[in-house]
């Protein structure tokens, strides 16, 4: 009698933690990176406003930095 198999098939555990096994985590990763950018510069637009930020991150940078500085003559203020 011939066996139907000549050696037994190997059977392993994938790797994982709780339901989390790298072959989800390389689908997902891409899809997490872009939403997390979308979001990033959805804070970043709205930020933009508030003079804090405008102050401190905005106008230190090189090439944008003029653009971000209030050249509003004080006469034409409001507060």
């Amino acid at each position: 009698m011939v066996p139907f198999f000549f050696n037994k098939p190997s059977y392993r555990v994938q790797p994982h933690v709780s339901f989390i096994t790298p072959e989800k985590t390389a689908k997902t990763v891409p899809a997490i990176s872009r939403w997390t950018f979308a979001a990033g510069a959805a804070v970043f637009l709205f930020a933009m406003q508030v003079p804090k930020v405008k102050t401190t991150i905005l106008q230190p940078i090189a090439f944008l930095g003029d653009h971000f500085k209030d050249k509003t003559p004080e006469e034409d203020k409001w507060l």
